[in-house]
């Protein structure tokens, strides 16, 4: 549980305006989308799925981000760099209902010194929690598995370096942020953030809404 010491970056209302069109950008330039499609029933996944849309994102208690996720529902993380003044490296840790932290990148268990990372120039999603079968476990709230512990909460630890014209890095400006995202039910998203829900799963709806570029 060492993630969960360290302070979590407070979502400013600067943030709070790019999360209206179903993304959120944390600072100083890594923009999120959760992209859902209908839950499998093992929970795992061979390839990533075709988006059915993003998922509306909110505010909750502490500044929290709070995402919305239906039974039957499980999403993949779309991702992309906002900012070519930073070269951005993320890392995320994945709070299990029992309590079990994941390293999602690698499978293993969280190890928040030196956490697995990938580059956001070089990866535009992260399908799920790796297994070592080279699958991935789903981002869900729920499991038809009792052995298999459904996702409570997700950790996102962004490093940016700015760079000072072509390739070069200035170690002083340096920053790291960790913001949390806790995934939760239709109606405690609307209890929580005051913003409506979504519409119901349609299976049919291919990337209707924002998708990725």
């Amino acid at each position: 549980m060492e993630v969960l010491s360290i302070s979590l970056t407070r979502v400013s209302q600067a943030t709070w305006d790019w999360i209206s069109r179903g993304r959120v950008c944390i600072p100083p330039g890594l923009e999120l989308s959760f992209q859902r499609f209908a839950r499998p029933e093992k929970n795992v996944i061979g390839s990533v799925p075709s988006s059915l849309g993003a998922l509306p994102i909110g505010l909750g208690a502490a500044h929290a981000l709070v995402l919305p996720l239906a039974d039957n529902e499980a999403f993949w993380i779309g991702l992309r760099g906002v900012s070519s003044s930073s070269q951005i490296t993320l890392a995320v840790a994945v709070e299990l209902e029992n309590a079990e932290l994941l390293d999602a990148i690698s499978g293993k268990m969280w190890d928040a010194g030196r956490p697995s990372k990938l580059s956001i120039s070089d990866t535009p999603l992260i399908a799920g929690i790796r297994r070592p079968d080279g699958q991935w476990k789903v981002f869900a709230r729920k499991t038809s598995d009792s052995a298999d512990s459904p996702c409570f909460r997700l950790l996102f630890k962004v490093n940016a370096e700015c760079v000072n014209g072509g390739d070069q890095l200035t170690p002083t400006s340096a920053t790291t942020r960790l913001v949390a995202l806790n995934i939760v039910d239709y109606a405690a998203f609307v209890a929580e953030t005051g913003q409506p829900p979504p519409n119901s799963l349609d299976l049919n709806a291919g990337y209707k809404g924002w998708r990725l570029p």
